[in-house]
């Protein structure tokens, strides 16, 4: 009887990750096109494998040029929805989110308001990710983003002052398009 009912609770892999990449797909707004779909359905099974090597060796993702924070929101959505998967579906606690959002992500950007939009995109993805209820009645949610979790400046330099400290597991995002970076840690 127990086994019965956890084979409903957890159902195969194959079928586990058929759920995940439902779900996935459903996050990915008609707005976000063929590339934010493209990402979802590239080789899930490798991304949940990643995603566990990132916790196992204590890793994190990192956008080097995170302007808005667009790849960072997305890699967040991902970090949660990874998180339910492990852990049967549950919904993760406000503590459990934050800790997501605090030690699995890094992004730099050269612009201070790039830096600052990307700690509200994020902030905004935690927001979604809770119920109404706990948003209303938390005392503190958002953790402090800019300069701890994303910081401003440039990728060369901030690699020379170590300004992200923790090993990277994943580099993610878009190199801007046309670049004349003139900063000593460029050259």
């Amino acid at each position: 009887m127990e086994n019965e009912q956890t084979s409903k609770k957890v159902p195969e892999n194959r079928e586990r990750v058929a759920a995940l990449l439902t779900v996935a797909w459903a996050n990915v707004s008609e707005n976000q096109g063929a590339l934010a779909k493209a990402v979802v359905f590239a080789t899930y099974r490798d991304f949940l494998e990643r995603l566990d090597r990132l916790e196992e060796n204590d890793e994190v993702i990192l956008d080097p040029a995170c302007g808005s924070g667009v790849f960072l929101v997305e890699a967040y959505k991902r970090l949660v929805l990874h998180w339910r998967f492990r852990n049967g579906w549950e919904h993760p606690t406000q503590a459990t989110l934050q800790k997501l959002l605090t030690t699995r992500l890094r992004g730099l950007d050269l612009e201070e308001g790039a830096v600052e939009l990307a700690a509200f995109s994020l902030s905004l993805a935690l927001c979604d990710a809770l119920e109404p209820i706990e948003i209303r009645t938390s005392v503190k949610l958002f953790p402090p983003l800019k300069e701890h979790t994303i910081h401003t400046g440039c990728f060369f330099e901030a690699r020379e002052k170590q300004t992200v400290k923790e090993r990277v597991g994943v580099i993610i995002g878009n190199p801007p398009f046309a670049s004349t970076l003139g900063t000593d840690g460029a050259q």
